[in-house]
This record gives structure tokens, sequence and C-alpha cells, in this order.
């Protein structure tokens, strides 16, 4: 069975993140601010038995997402904006290593997945590159089909001919990019 998403914002439910607001003088707190608090996989609720969830990391992490075309390894325009926010702030900071991990939908096998998202990779660290990130920062993970975050069930044929299922699997296509500061 594939990962369960949230029903609003589809964003796996792995990725929700439960922060604690019972700390010294936190039961009232603005929980963007408790990022080192956060718990994941763990069930904290704060005073008033609300429990802490976000669709999003901490603030201070340096995340973004870059999708791609059906069988397509070249950075869209939309790629290339998210770039270049996320090098304004990567530069803003100081970050001692950024990841690009790669991924594939699951239409095609797994040799050839794993090779997609190796050029998808590939064509992420390129334009960090070309955009002035050190070079010696900037290491890819190469992941083909094995997490996707769609669920697309029941669309019909499994082949690329069906475009219903393609347009599904769009979030499926992707890098995600991730820096950490020193």
């Amino acid at each position: 069975m594939g990962p369960v998403a949230n029903q609003t914002t589809g964003v796996p439910m792995k990725h929700f993140l439960i922060f604690a607001a019972l700390t010294a003088g936190a039961a009232n707190a603005d929980p963007s601010h408790l990022s080192h608090l956060s718990a994941a996989g763990q069930s904290v609720t704060n005073a008033y038995g609300e429990a802490w969830r976000f669709a999003h990391a901490a603030p201070a992490a340096l995340k973004t997402e870059v999708l791609f075309a059906f069988d397509g390894d070249e950075l869209g325009e939309e790629g290339r904006k998210a770039l270049d926010e996320l090098k304004q702030r990567i530069l803003a900071r100081e970050v001692r290593t950024i990841v690009a991990t790669a991924h594939a939908d699951r239409l095609g096998n797994d040799g050839y997945n794993l090779a997609l998202s190796a050029r998808r990779a590939q064509a992420v660290r390129a334009y960090l590159i070309e955009q002035g990130i050190p070079e010696s920062s900037i290491l890819v993970d190469v992941a083909g089909a094995g997490t996707p975050v769609s669920a697309c069930r029941d669309l019909g044929e499994e082949t690329r001919r069906n475009l219903k299922l393609v347009a599904c699997l769009q979030p499926d296509r992707r890098v995600e990019v991730e820096a950490a500061e020193k």
C-alpha cells in the first residue's frame, strides 16, 4: 500500500509534523516558533488538548521541490523560479550541504526510472552551480519510483498512453532539494 495523503493538502501524512506546546510558558505560543520541539511520529498536545499539525517542515529548513514533465529531465520555468528563490534563501544563510533527491513516477521499469531520476537530479545540480552555489556543497540522491506521493488508483491501464494516469502521477516526477545549515 502506498503512502496515505492528507485529503485537503495532498501532502503525505508522514510529512506532517506534530509540535509540542507543553513547555515552560509555551502552552499558548505560536507553533511556528516551536521548530526545536518537532516530534514527528509522536502524538503531543498542548494544554487545551489540541494537536499541533503542520503540512510543512519547521521554519528553519530550506526546502523546495521541482516538478518535471512526463519522461522529462529538463528544468521548466517554474522549476528554475523555485530554485532561484531557494538560492536567495541559501545565500542569506550559512549552508553546509544541499541534497537534491530525484524521483520518478511508477510508469517504466526500475532501471529506466533510476536513470531518469539521476538525470533530473543532475539538471537541478547543474542549474544551482550555474547560479553560483559551490559545486562541492551539492549532493544528489536517486530514488526512482520508490517513494511516490500520489495515490492514483483505479485510473485504468498502467501505461504512458493513459493520459489521466500520467497527469495524476505528476507530483511523483520531482526533485526535492533540501539545504542543511552549518
